[in-house]
């Protein structure tokens, strides 16, 4: 009897490899450390703790308020507690120093901005929302950070290509990773045995479908992202009018919106500006102080040179 054996395409050999790319990836997410996190979990509160206005400080704040100082009768606190914990599990999995790095600067600067939108937004309309919605617009593009460490070079190439084509990140992870950044935070947040609505919000932040649970929150997600990116001017992706319409929020004012968090993100990146180059002079007077040259001999030319560099960028966009 004649037979013959058909061969893999180089297509059918790419989907292949694609798919055993993805599983390790997901693999090595499930496997991350779960246990050993207490050292985390000190330097997390005395962060918080910290009376600096730093970007890292403030977040840490936010995330703290949600879950110290809490009454342990009551069920739906004890629920946070445990998240909590989980958060710090992951902090501990992926290196607090890692996390908070300048590398990742640009993904909290967008999260922290985006989460105060949310609670203004939560605020003047009094939305009846789950209570974590702030904090899963915090911890919305986790996913990122995570795909950094586990695949800093194709993730650095993704990055620039997605500039390049000037297309939001989400569909760029798509056509070379295989997997977006908003699976792979939802992933790691079931993981972590996070509650369903600050999971289901994060899966589906950049999804066309809609949730069977959580709706409002997902589309609020999704508006606050793309108007937080809309306001920097970085390639982004607004809402689906269906989900808009399932959410109920089909009528709300973009334009407002867009004014109103003009002024939240001018006055995250002018405290940045400020805090990056008051790093920049402590730097520049340690290494005086280590050349032998005394602050006190050239006080004056320090405060030129901190005027050169609080000025620096300003004239580089001008």
């Amino acid at each position: 009897m004649k037979f013959s054996v058909k061969g893999h395409s180089k297509g059918e050999n790419k989907r292949d490899i694609d798919v055993a790319e993805r599983n390790l990836l997901l693999r090595q997410i499930e496997q991350s450390p779960s246990s050993g996190y207490d050292d985390v979990n000190t330097i997390v509160i005395n962060k918080a703790a910290e009376k600096g206005d730093s970007l890292e400080s403030k977040i840490l704040k936010t995330i703290n308020s949600a879950f110290h100082n809490i009454d342990i009768n009551d069920t739906e606190k004890i629920m946070d507690r445990d998240a909590i914990k989980n958060f710090q599990k992951m902090l501990y999995s992926i290196s607090f120093k890692n996390f908070f790095s300048e590398n990742n600067h640009v993904e909290w600067n967008h999260a922290y901005s985006a989460s105060l939108l949310m609670k203004k937004m939560i605020e003047e309309n009094d939305l009846p929302v789950s209570g974590h919605l702030p904090l899963t617009v915090l911890l919305h593009d986790i996913g990122k950070i995570i795909l950094k460490k586990y695949r800093p070079q194709k993730y650095k190439m993704t990055m620039s290509s997605a500039e390049e084509k000037h297309i939001p990140l989400f569909m760029e992870e798509a056509s070379l990773l295989k997997i977006t950044h908003d699976e792979v935070g939802g992933f790691m947040m079931k993981q972590l045995n996070m509650p369903e609505d600050i999971i289901i919000p994060i899966y589906y932040h950049h999804r066309s479908d809609i949730p069977h649970k959580y709706i409002l929150e997902t589309a609020l997600l999704k508006f606050v992202d793309w108007i937080d990116y809309a306001t920097r001017e970085i390639p982004s992706q607004p809402p689906d009018k269906q989900i808009l319409y399932a959410a109920g929020i089909e009528e709300i004012d973009k334009g407002y919106w867009l004014s109103s968090h003009r002024e939240i993100v001018c006055d995250i990146q002018s405290q940045y500006f400020f805090e990056t180059n008051t790093t920049k002079l402590k730097k520049a007077i340690r290494r005086d102080e280590k050349s032998g040259v005394s602050p006190e001999t050239h006080k004056d030319d320090k405060f030129t040179q901190m005027a050169k560099l609080l000025f620096e960028d300003v004239e580089e966009e001008s």
